[in-house]
């Protein structure tokens, strides 16, 4: 039984809402529950229709959108994603500094919005699949700030399944849960990644993953969920198989 995610709206341009209505209603499994104007409008449907996710305008009238998220985050008790959207892309940043899932900017095109929500759907998969092996969701709330080639990259810690080294670039890349590979700025080492999350683990010499994916270890090797189930071979050196055992037995 496919899963229907109930979405709503908050932005004061209704053409704005016409536009983003219409993208939705492309997708089978999003329900748009309602639409709103003002944040004050806003909270109060949001209260009370408890959506799946909700698209914020940043420029409301009466409030910043992002003062808004700040201040529905102490309110909302479910599992609630926000993509922020706005036309100027100096709030991007401000966005993911105030927890937003993601940010879209306009006017986007099609294969913009997909990818958003693409994201948003695999982030609801794998957050399905910890609930139903009774460990803890995702903590949205947490980013990670990696240092990449040509900037930093601020990334949701449940995006990140793990971590692979090049012995002959001397270079860590991270990869994502959209499969995208993003390589690590050379000098990095693994001591700079495992500083940053108790939740990434070193397996062997070349090998870092997020144990939030782990699914299963078989000897010393170690299965990660989907979509990292069909990646190469993680293998767990031995000294680091007694350490992860007593990491799980906390659980």
């Amino acid at each position: 039984m496919k899963t229907i995610y109930r979405v709503l709206i908050v932005d004061d341009v209704e053409f704005g809402i016409a536009i983003l209505s219409q993208s939705l209603s492309s997708l089978d499994n999003i329900e748009l529950v309602g639409t709103a104007s003002s944040a004050e409008e806003g909270e109060e449907l949001i209260m009370d229709l408890e959506p799946d996710l909700l698209f914020l305008d940043i420029e409301l009238p009466g409030i910043n959108g992002l003062e808004f998220l700040r201040l529905l985050r102490i309110k909302v008790t479910w599992s609630m994603q926000v993509i922020m959207y706005s036309s100027h892309s100096q709030f991007v940043l401000d966005s993911f500094r105030e927890y937003a899932f993601d940010v879209l900017l306009k006017p986007y095109d099609q294969k913009g919005f997909l990818t958003v929500m693409e994201r948003f759907f695999a982030f609801r998969f794998n957050q399905g699949i910890m609930q139903q092996i009774k460990r803890k969701p995702y903590i949205t709330d947490i980013k990670i700030m990696i240092t990449t080639l040509t900037g930093v990259k601020i990334t949701p810690l449940c995006e990140i399944g793990y971590f692979l080294y090049n012995k002959d670039k001397r270079q860590w890349t991270v990869v994502l849960l959209n499969k995208k590979r993003i390589r690590l700025k050379p000098q990095t080492k693994a001591e700079n990644i495992l500083a940053d999350s108790t939740s990434f683990f070193k397996i062997n010499h070349f090998q870092i993953i997020n144990i939030n994916f782990l699914s299963e270890i078989l000897e010393y090797k170690c299965t990660l969920l989907p979509p990292f189930d069909n990646e190469p071979e993680f293998i767990i050196s031995r000294t680091a198989l007694k350490s992860l055992q007593n990491i799980f037995s906390q659980i």
